[in-house]
């Protein structure tokens, strides 16, 4: 690899002498933080970098549509693919993403939980049961598209069996407490008993 090594530098004409190149006129950072580089080797470094970039999104397909021209109030939006259509705000209501784009992955990818089921097959599952199963909650499962009640296929993570299907909360809360019995059961001790605050040691 042949190294673009500058010589003659003059930073107030912006030129120098490369060693690959020869006469070259030079890059400099706009903030200063890197050093003056050869233009020609540095546009060949973003054109590889482009190269790149693109051959990654090819084999990574995008995960939502591209939305423009969103209006913040009214939660709408232009879709790349599907024309107008309702938006969901992302990361805090930064991004937004088309609402078809969000059911189809975001929603369905929940479902299964790298329990072994496809997506149908988890879907299909979530809309028999119609219920989050365990006994002290029983809330009622509206499926994929519903964040709060959509339903999660429960599994056990270290043998892979389907234990049933748990609203959005109830998975939350067991995978917070990492399907620790001891834990939960500590915690309806403390909901019994709460300790309080106490102001002696």
């Amino acid at each position: 690899m042949k190294l673009h090594r500058l010589s003659k530098v003059n930073i107030k004409k912006k030129s120098a002498v490369c060693a690959v190149c020869g006469p070259v006129f030079l890059w400099i950072d706009p903030k200063g933080n890197r050093r003056p580089k050869c233009s020609i080797s540095y546009d060949l470094y973003l054109a590889r970098q482009r190269v790149k970039g693109e051959i990654a999104r090819r084999k990574v397909p995008r995960k939502f549509c591209r939305v423009s021209k969103v209006d913040r109030k009214a939660l709408t939006g232009i879709c790349s693919k599907c024309g107008p259509v309702p938006v969901k705000p992302r990361q805090f209501g930064e991004y937004f993403t088309c609402i078809n784009s969000w059911n189809k992955t975001r929603s369905l990818a929940c479902t299964s939980s790298g329990c072994g089921l496809t997506r149908d097959a988890a879907v299909d599952f979530v809309n028999r049961v119609g219920e989050c199963q365990n006994p002290g909650c029983r809330r009622t499962l509206r499926g994929p598209g519903n964040r709060a009640d959509q339903g999660h296929v429960d599994h056990d993570h270290d043998t892979g069996t389907v234990r049933g299907v748990l609203c959005s909360s109830c998975n939350h809360a067991l995978g917070m407490a990492k399907d620790s019995i001891k834990v939960l059961a500590g915690l309806v001790t403390y909901l019994k008993n709460p300790p309080g605050y106490r102001t002696e040691p």
